[in-house]
Parts: structure tokens; C-alpha cells; sequence
């Protein structure tokens, strides 16, 4: 900047007038949510829905116990192996490697099981929604962490 007219200055920099369309210059970056957020997440939510199976007035709790781990389980298992399955084999256009299909599916197995255990059980309705909310929670958590580490582990880390 030394020795340059302020003739050259103005040159240089953009007038008020041509920048109208332009990004501010004081514009704010948001930092993404780690995984190691979203674990802890999905631990509370874990030991929230825990703490409301115990404490609610739902009969049989243990068949309801057994039904929600396998529809938490299940599904993501079955979703995880064949991503790894389908990222190393060509397959048909529905079911190919990006495609949404498998887990749309893993998603409506879940729902099907919840539901179902939670129509098999007697209670409070709104024990059943809070335990339908929680679960939902919590499998959205585990499903988006362990998709990203599955694609990580494949090679196909964000």
C-alpha cells in the first residue's frame, strides 16, 4: 500500500453500488455437530427411554423390552451389511449403492415392530407415546451415526 494515488485504491476495491448483490463480509460459520454430540445424545435419550419403561405403567414391560431392542437392532444391522455389501457389488437400480430405498425399508421394519409391540401392551397412551417418541429418537441417532460410520470405514468419510 505504499506509495499507491487513492486513485488507485479506489480502483481496487468494489464501489458500495456493485457489490449490492454480493455475500456481507460479516457473514457467521455454524461448527456441525460432532459425532461424539450425537453419541452422548443418543445416550441420554437411551437412558431416558429406559427410565420410562421402569417407571411407567405399560404390562407386559419385558415383551416390550424384548420388541424395542430388536426393532432398534435389527434394521440398522441389516442396513449396515448390505450398504457394505452394495458398495462392493454392482446391484439393481433400487437398491444401488446411494440409493434411499434401503433405508426407507430399514425405517418402515423398525416402525412396523415398534407399533406393533407397543399396540400388544397395555397402559397409559401417553406412556406410549413418550416411549414411541424416545424410541424414534433414538433410532434416528444410531441410524445417521452408524450410517456415516459405515461410509467411513468404507472409504467414503464427509
Amino acid at each position: 500500500m505504499i506509495g499507491l494515488a487513492p486513485r488507485a485504491l479506489r480502483d481496487c476495491a468494489p464501489s458500495a453500488l456493485s457489490a449490492v448483490g454480493a455475500r456481507p463480509l460479516n457473514f457467521t460459520v455454524r461448527r456441525l455437530v460432532s459425532l461424539a454430540q450425537l453419541s452422548y445424545f443418543a445416550l441420554g435419550v437411551a437412558a431416558a427411554l429406559i427410565l420410562t419403561l421402569m417407571y411407567s405403567t405399560l404390562a407386559p414391560k419385558g415383551r416390550l423390552a424384548v420388541y424395542l431392542a430388536l426393532a432398534l437392532i435389527v434394521p440398522l444391522l441389516a442396513l449396515w451389511l448390505y450398504i457394505i455389501n452394495a458398495y462392493h457389488h454392482s446391484n439393481w437400480w433400487p437398491f444401488g449403492h446411494g440409493s434411499f430405498v434401503p433405508h426407507a425399508l430399514a425405517a418402515l421394519v423398525f416402525f412396523a415392530v415398534m407399533g406393533t409391540a407397543l399396540v400388544k401392551v397395555s397402559g397409559s397412551l401417553i406412556a406410549k407415546a413418550v416411549v414411541a417418541l424416545l424410541a424414534c429418537t433414538l433410532w434416528g441417532t444410531i441410524w445417521f451415526n452408524g450410517t456415516l460410520l459405515v461410509a467411513c470405514v468404507m472409504g467414503d468419510c464427509v
